[in-house]
């Protein structure tokens, strides 16, 4: 009985989706760090969330601006119980661990971006906000909750400064279909996106500015009236125009419902054409 117990539990390990008890503050941290929660549950969804957290004011980290307004495809329960994880370390103090759990949530509560080593999209965007100001790391890890957040942000050391590191959407690109290697996302995830989109038949008018799949986002610079399916034609010619494995693409100056001189972005963050 016991090794049938021991088996069944080896084979849940393996193919039972793992989801967030958000009752347990620190065993979901330590799921998450460990990327054991790495499934999507809650399907279909909208995300409207203020980012305003008192303690990263008192630490004197505003630039960390998590506000998030985004259409979840496939994962609205887990960003959703990462935002409810976000307030619970805001309210104990612990800045490191709400910086992890924040910018998880505003990465469409996808394990691909927050990987804890210095070449994951997560390392790279946390290098950006810093500029340059290493201090910031050994205060982000001082405040955390767990080792492995901890020995992550001890670890990272600020690159010197230079255009690449500038996080202004204008001085990254220029011209109409343009190809990064910042936020990325992976091919295989974006043209799941594409094909989400093509499918739903949702319009969002003076909501959201995002909308999310399978570890890609789709967003776009100001407010306008846009539908799915204006919107994976956009996704799709960044996959035929971007070659690479991972890529992030902005589309600049194109129509959205009716709205000139919207830029679209696709990547593998929420907010990175707003």
């Amino acid at each position: 009985m016991l090794f049938l117990f021991a088996l069944v539990s080896l084979v849940c390990t393996f193919v039972c989706a793992v989801q967030l008890n958000e009752t347990d503050y620190e065993g979901s941290l330590n799921t998450l760090v460990n990327g054991l929660a790495d499934e999507t549950y809650g399907d279909e969804g909208i995300i409207s969330h203020t980012g305003v957290y008192e303690s990263l004011y008192k630490d004197d980290l505003s630039q960390f601006n998590y506000t998030m307004d985004f259409m979840s495809g496939d994962n609205y329960g887990k960003v959703e119980a990462l935002l409810n994880l976000a307030s619970k370390a805001n309210d104990k103090g612990f800045v490191g661990d709400l910086i992890y759990l924040a910018h998880f949530a505003s990465a469409g509560g996808y394990n691909g971006y927050m990987q804890l080593n210095d070449e994951s999209s997560f390392a790279k965007d946390l290098l950006g906000f810093c500029e340059n100001d290493a201090t910031i790391f050994t205060k982000l890890s001082q405040s955390s909750s767990n080792k492995k957040l901890q020995d992550f942000f001890e670890s990272l050391v600020s690159p010197e400064s230079d255009a690449s590191s500038n996080n202004k959407l204008g001085k990254r690109y220029d011209g109409t279909y343009t190809c990064n290697t910042k936020h990325t996302a992976s091919r295989e995830s974006c043209s799941l996106l594409y094909g989400y989109l093509s499918r739903s038949t949702w319009t969002i008018s003076g909501g959201p500015r995002a909308a999310c799949y399978s570890g890609c986002c789709v967003s776009w610079s100001m407010k306008a009236p846009a539908q799915a399916t204006e919107l994976a034609p956009r996704v799709n010619t960044c996959l035929q125009t971007c070659p690479n494995p991972t890529f992030s693409c902005i589309n600049r100056d194109v129509v959205i419902g009716n709205v000139y001189g919207v830029d679209v972005c696709v990547s593998g963050r929420t907010q990175f054409c707003h």
